[in-house]
């Protein structure tokens, strides 16, 4: 189902706001990215590049094997991440840029882990693994041009999105060089999309009036599913481990819907209103729309070294499959990490990490229409924590930027440059049980 569509009168009109900018319902919730949002105490600041350590809470998403080195049972949480974030298109019409923004509070992680046995470890967390909150109102004015008579363009954007994961994480040592885990997570996805946008043009004959189309989009979704994962955790030497884990998401069950209302075109042309709806307006209801839980198989293989009792060192390569499953064509995604943790001062551990966000799409065509933005991203992390007795306190940020391009225009082919970019705060702690 394609609602976008290119409308233009006789003369002089170019494609219709309405979705001059897109706003394709079955598309909505489909996501670029894997490591929209860091999570963890330690994790977050070092890049993610946590899978060879993982002996906190947010081991069981990292490496469910990590649990059982970790020294006593605890319980960790990210009070808020504040997260702000933007999509920059460049040269849309006359020169102007249109910006997507969104900013939000999210309460990112909450995990604790308790012993069962010497040698057995429980967990749990409950965090978000995405989140999207954006609230738009745009005016792009005076675009009239010798080659157009558009002249202004007005768009209402409401959009939430946020991605669960929740479930328990068992951890087994097997020998003193060799540790197993496997988490099982309940998945949630939901989302709420309105897009209200008017297009006005100065008329041929009459240059005091203006010609308009109006668009409106509504869509509401939600979608279930699971995803067990198993880690491994290897020590090949007393300062040396190497974690491995595979995951894969499997969609149980969503609902969804959608209303769409435009302004009619007879051809290339506006109809011109009569008062009657029917004859001025299309309007169509979709009671059940594509509403999934996306599932990739998913891989880390990460490496943690410990020179010191101060140094802590780790790198990580994480992949995802070409997902059929998705409504655009999709590519495997691979994203690496390096992060480190210095604890000179014992009590104020400082970390450090740097990682790549990489897009699941293509890179775009000359030739094509409608095709998904390519933004490749690069991201930096720190954070730093205050240590007591039984509690500990931390505070991080993430960074991530990049350069690509994508085509916000629905039905041509015009590329636009893209920029993207986010910022991150956490504020943590923890407790020991």
């Amino acid at each position: 189902m394609m609602i976008c569509s290119r409308v233009r009168n006789l003369s002089r009109m170019l494609p219709l706001l309405g979705l001059l900018f897109r706003a394709d319902p079955v598309l909505a919730a489909e996501t670029w990215y894997y490591k929209s949002l860091l999570v963890g105490e330690r994790a977050s600041g070092m890049g993610g590049a946590y899978s060879a350590i993982a002996d906190d809470p947010s081991g069981a998403w990292y490496n469910p094997a990590g649990l059982v080195m970790g020294r006593e049972s605890y319980l960790s949480g990210s009070v808020n991440a504040y997260q702000t974030s933007s999509i920059e298109f460049e040269n849309v019409l006359s020169g102007s840029s249109y910006v997507y923004r969104s900013q939000g509070l999210i309460p990112s992680f909450f995990g604790f882990t308790q012993e069962l046995a010497p040698k057995t470890k429980f967990g749990f967390l409950l965090m978000v693994r995405d989140s999207l909150s954006q609230e738009q109102d745009d005016l792009l004015a005076n675009l009239e041009t010798e080659e157009s008579n558009l002249t202004s363009i007005t768009r209402q954007l409401l959009r939430n999105r946020t991605s669960y994961v929740v479930g328990p994480a068992l951890s087994q040592q097997l020998s003193p060089r060799l540790m197993i885990g496997l988490s099982a997570f309940m998945l949630y996805q939901s989302e709420r999309f309105l897009d209200q946008q008017r297009a006005l043009y100065i008329n041929d004959v009459d240059p005091l009036k203006r010609d308009y189309q109006l668009n409106m989009t509504y869509l509401t979704r939600e979608a279930w599913g699971v995803m067990p994962k198993l880690g491994v955790l290897y020590i090949p030497y007393p300062r040396l481990s190497v974690g491995l884990t595979v995951g894969k998401s499997f969609h149980m069950a969503g609902t969804g819907s959608a209303k769409v209302m435009g302004t009619q075109v007879d051809g290339d042309s506006i109809v011109v209103p009569t008062g009657d709806f029917s004859t001025d307006f299309s309007a169509a209801d979709y009671s059940s729309i594509r509403s999934r839980v996306l599932s990739p198989y998913e891989a880390s293989l990460g490496l943690a070294w410990f020179p010191s009792e101060v140094w802590t060192l780790s790198a990580q390569l994480d992949g995802q499959t070409a997902d059929p499953e998705f409504q655009y064509d999709v590519v495997p995604t691979w994203n690496a990490a390096v992060g480190a943790e210095w604890a000179g001062i014992p009590q104020m551990p400082l970390r450090l990490g740097f990682f790549t966000n990489n897009s699941n799409t293509r890179g775009l065509s000359s030739s094509g229409t409608d095709q998904r933005e390519h933004v490749n991203q690069l991201g930096a992390s720190g954070g730093l924590s205050w240590l007591s007795p039984g509690s500990s306190i931390s505070v991080s940020t993430t960074y991530q930027w990049g350069l690509g391009s994508g085509q916000i225009i629905s039905g041509i082919t015009d590329v636009q440059d893209v920029s993207v970019s986010s910022l991150t705060f956490f504020l943590s702690g923890s407790y020991q049980l």
